[in-house]
This record gives structure tokens, sequence and C-alpha cells, in this order.
């Protein structure tokens, strides 16, 4: 499989009467500061990489666009409807795709994207006998400058009870817009943390905690904080989890000139056993190229390696 992260479409232009809301703060972002940052030329180079990669199942981690503009929407579903009308897709919302309460209202990013996401949430299918996938809608709009999530009472109690119904020889890969943690020495600012978060780490320490310790692991698959990073978790709550962080996929900068690409998920038939991701993104603008580099998760129960 693959996870696709965080897009980020924009416009400059904006009409004004649009700025009278929350969208005042994302545009004066976007003027100072995300337009130097996200390179789009890139998205249609992403597209044609997947295609090539053929993945079983897309995954996008939400942040199509900027500020939930319909014209943003349509930005990034263009270059994108082929692949996921070719690659099975499940595509979730990020907040910045409901980004206020009326473009949550009018549903403007089902308008684009209602063809790969799910019909309700939370999500749960069965990938195989192995492995199972549940899908999370993290994504409120807020009135004004805060970019908290909430999953509410209902999608974590049924989070609770699908979790239940797994046995110790499956694995499941959660596929949510927010992290729930994040890694020692990588700060969260509170403005951008999903409001609950504590209670589905609770409900996940559960399901690690009824485990044995070869029992098959629980991948958490992100966007949002733009990282690009793997992580296997090896002590408190979240012990044996691995969080997998989709980054930015046109977010160029001095590491990624050509933006962040994206990540495949190589999943093992016996879900306890070694997990292999594959970062693939571009290099050189006259001539792309696109390199890839392998980080390995170790069996459970084996001596962890350093996958920071």
């Amino acid at each position: 499989m693959v996870a696709l992260g965080d897009i980020h479409t924009y416009r400059l232009t904006v009409p004004p009467w649009l700025l009278l809301s929350k969208r005042l703060f994302g545009q004066m972002n976007l003027w100072l500061s995300r337009r130097h940052r996200f390179d789009l030329s890139i998205l249609p180079l992403v597209a044609k990489r997947i295609t090539e990669v053929n993945p079983e199942l897309l995954l996008a981690t939400g942040d199509f666009s900027s500020t939930a503009r319909p014209e943003e929407l349509e930005d990034a579903a263009r270059p994108l409807r082929t692949l996921m009308r070719q690659v099975p897709t499940i595509a979730i919302p990020g907040n910045h795709d409901r980004y206020t309460p009326w473009t949550a209202w009018k549903s403007t990013f089902e308008r684009s994207f209602g063809p790969f996401m799910p019909t309700r949430f939370p999500h749960f299918r069965l990938l195989n006998d192995r492995w199972a996938l549940l899908v999370l809608d993290s994504a409120v709009p807020r009135a004004f400058y805060s970019s908290r999530g909430k999953l509410g009472r209902s999608q974590i109690e049924q989070v609770r009870a699908y979790l239940s119904t797994l046995t110790d020889q499956q694995g499941v890969v959660v596929l949510c817009h927010y992290p729930i943690a994040t890694p020692p020495g990588v700060p969260m600012l509170w403005s951008h943390r999903m409001a609950d978060a504590d209670v589905l780490t609770a409900v996940l320490a559960e399901f690690f905690a009824r485990r044995s310790l070869t029992a098959g692991r629980l991948i958490y698959i992100h966007g949002h904080t733009h990282r690009c990073a793997l992580h296997e978790y090896r002590t408190g709550k979240l012990a044996g989890m691995v969080d997998l962080d989709a980054g930015a996929a046109c977010l160029a900068n001095r590491m990624y000139g050509l933006g962040q690409g994206f990540w495949q998920l190589f999943l093992p038939d016996d879900p306890a056993d070694r997990i292999l991701a594959r970062h693939h993104r571009p290099i050189g603008r006259k001539d792309p190229q696109w390199i890839t580099s392998d980080q390995v998760v170790p069996p459970r129960g084996n001596p962890p390696t350093d996958n920071r």
C-alpha cells in the first residue's frame, strides 16, 4: 500500500468576502509563508510515480487544500483522479479540507473526493485474514484560529469495539489525519493537536495491554505534521505501535528539494514479522529522478533498531 500525505493546494487570489472568516488567517499564512514552501508542480510527478508503483491500496491522509475552497480541492483532485480510479483509494479530509463551518456544511470536500472516501466513520474492513484497516475522521471546522481536530465519543467507542474483535494473530492499520502522539523531542502545539488524542491513546493502550509481545502490531498512518518519518514506540502506553507520518508530498525545502514524496508500505503475511517501509522522493528539477530508501521495523519480540 501507499501513504500519500498533505498536499495543500492553494490560490493566491481570493474574493474579499471570503476573508470574513478564519480563512483570513489561512490566506495570510499562505501569502507570507506557505506559498514559498509548497511546490504544486510536483503533484503530477507524484501521481505518475504512484501509478508506476501500482499499489494494492492508496491511503491519502488529507489536507488536500489550504483553506477548503472548491477551486483548491479541484486543483488537487484533477491530477489525482486518474490515479485514484486506477488504484483502490481511501481519502480522508484534513483540518484544512474542512477549514470553516461553512465549507463543512456545504460538504465542499465531499464534492471533489466523495467517491474515494468512506460513506461513514469509523470505517472498518478486513484487508485479508491477517490484516484489518480502521479509518477515522478527525477533521472538524473551527471558527477561529485553532486547528484542533476531534473524533468524538461515538467514533472512539466504535474503535474500541472494532479492536476487540481482532485476534492476537491479526494486525491493524489505522488511518487518521492527526497523530495521537509524537516521538520524544518532537513538540506538538496545543492548537494543532487532536482534542481527544488522550482518549484514543487510552483505547489503544487497552488494545496493547491485552496482547502478547509477539502479537500482530498496530500501524498508525497520519499526516498533519509534515515530518515524513517512521517511528516505533518502544516504551509507554503505545509500546508496540508503529507510527508512519506520511509527510507532505509537495513540501520543498533544503532536505527535500522536490517535495517529500510518499511512503510505500509492505505488510508481511505474519503481522508480527518485520515491516518494510520504502520512501520515494524525486530529485533533480531538470530531469526528475526518483530515489528510494528503505526502513525496517524488526519483528515483534526482537531487539529494536532505531527507525527515527
